[in-house]
């Protein structure tokens, strides 16, 4: 098969694994809403879990179907150069951040919500300050100020991952400034509420800034082939 035949597949695989991210993401998040609601769902609440559940394991099994070794991957692979794969390596560092963000989420707003009622313990602590942990990882990364962007240097800096640089961390501080705009009015009035929702606005800076970064490669990608 030619380059373009390669490519095409590449890119059909790509889709595949996102897809399958996307609904592993949905199917956690709606895990944790059914268990951090209770009994609020009333008759519903075993139906939400179970649509929850099969969400996340069809998305599960739909990544690892994708991430079988293929003879056309193989091929594709052997005429990458050591800085495709490098470039490579870092997008997809960032995607797994950021949606293993969402696992992270559920137990952080549940920890603040508990140190918020007076009934937290060090645990809880722990996990609330784990996102902004989480924030500043996938942050550090997308400025290539972790150790292995600094180690890749040579490979992973040039002009345009600048200019991707610069669009991600602009989108990433756009949804924190609105995050925190809006946890601010909330603050006004509820300020319980306000603290639950720091990881969230928190850990989705970061995400969008990760998340971002790792599409203008894919983009980049897709235009040179």
């Amino acid at each position: 098969m030619d380059s373009d035949g390669l490519m095409r597949r590449e890119r059909g695989r790509r889709r595949l694994e996102m897809a399958g991210l996307t609904a592993t993401t949905l199917g956690l998040l709606t895990l944790g809403v059914t268990v951090a609601a209770g009994d609020a769902l009333g008759p519903h609440d075993d139906a939400v879990f179970g649509g929850g559940l099969a969400l996340m394991v069809g998305g599960a099994v739909t990544v690892l179907a994708a991430w079988r070794p293929r003879a056309d991957r193989q091929a594709l692979r052997a005429r990458e150069t050591r800085r495709d794969r490098t470039q490579r390596a870092r997008a997809r560092q960032l995607v797994g951040l950021s949606f293993g963000t969402v696992g992270m989420l559920i137990v952080s707003t549940l920890a603040v919500w508990r140190v918020t009622q007076g009934t937290g313990d060090r645990h809880d602590l722990m996990f609330a300050a784990l996102a902004a942990l989480m924030a500043w990882m996938v942050s550090l990364i997308v400025m290539g100020w972790d150790g292995g962007s600094r180690r890749d240097r040579k490979w992973l800096e040039d002009e345009l991952t600048r200019e991707w640089r610069g669009r991600a961390m602009a989108l990433g501080f756009l949804v924190l400034l609105a995050g925190m705009s809006g946890l601010y009015l909330i603050g006004l009035w509820r300020p319980e509420l306000a603290m639950i929702g720091f990881p969230a606005v928190l850990m989705g800076s970061g995400a969008a800034a990760g998340l971002r970064f790792a599409w203008l490669d894919h983009q980049a990608e897709a235009g040179d082939a």
